[in-house]
């Protein structure tokens, strides 16, 4: 989870750092991996492969969906889906239905400059966060690496600092109660009272537990050892 975490930010990066791109957004509620890229060359990024070189991505198919382009890559072993459209996709007074249910629930602003994003936010009353910081919980890699698949919350999409445990229950239909107790068999500790609070909080929490504690004191001593929780 480190490594796509890192890989994510060296995306968003090099997409910020363009000039053609006006904004960057992840969206359908943040536990998919979907990202919005809005540029005035947006469909040179899809007839060229040149951008992703450097980028450790592998492209797969790319598609329409409505007005946007999807490309489908891998990013450290993660699924990610990046729309890319004209900015002039956001241009109306109000909100099409493809735009809401592309956009899903939230928006997580990750650059914009001009403020469209947040001008998209007040036209369609979706859930806006501004920039995700995700600067915590990337301390927990080793934790969040394997977290959701053996939770059973599915894939990682997008998490930031303020990610929580009951948007992954939401998203992948897992009842809190269950993903607490998974989470007491496998990490043995009790996170039952953060009512489904802060994914940071919650591997805060495990890395503080014996379990943890035990397994980086045999890490430490063998760099080839296993992953913590198998």
């Amino acid at each position: 989870m480190a490594d796509y975490l890192g890989e994510l930010n060296r995306i968003v990066e090099y997409f910020a750092d363009r000039p053609d791109v006006v904004a960057i957004a992840a969206i359908g509620g943040g536990t998919s991996a979907e990202f919005l890229m809005l540029s005035e060359l947006y469909e040179s990024y899809v007839t060229s492969d040149d951008w992703w070189r450097g980028l450790k991505i592998t492209l797969e198919t790319s598609s329409r969906r409505g007005r946007l382009v999807e490309q489908r890559c891998i990013v450290a072993d993660v699924g990610v889906t990046l729309l890319f459209g004209d900015p002039s996709w956001l241009f109306s007074d109000s909100p099409s239905a493809e735009i809401l249910q592309i956009l899903g629930s939230r928006i997580y602003e990750l650059h914009d400059p001009s403020g469209l994003i947040k001008s998209l936010q007040e036209k369609s009353g979706v859930e806006y966060i501004g920039f995700a910081d995700e600067s915590e919980i990337a301390q927990y890699g080793d934790i969040s690496s394997d977290f959701f698949r053996l939770v059973g919350l599915g894939t990682a999409g997008f998490i930031s600092n303020d990610s929580t445990l009951t948007d992954w229950c939401d998203a992948s239909g897992l009842p809190l109660d269950h993903a607490n107790a998974r989470i007491r068999e496998l990490y043995d500790v009790d996170v039952a009272d953060l009512n489904g609070g802060r994914l940071t909080d919650i591997f805060q929490r495990i890395a503080q537990g014996e379990p943890y504690q035990a397994w980086r004191i045999k890490r430490a001593t063998d760099e080839n050892g296993p992953p913590f929780v198998n």
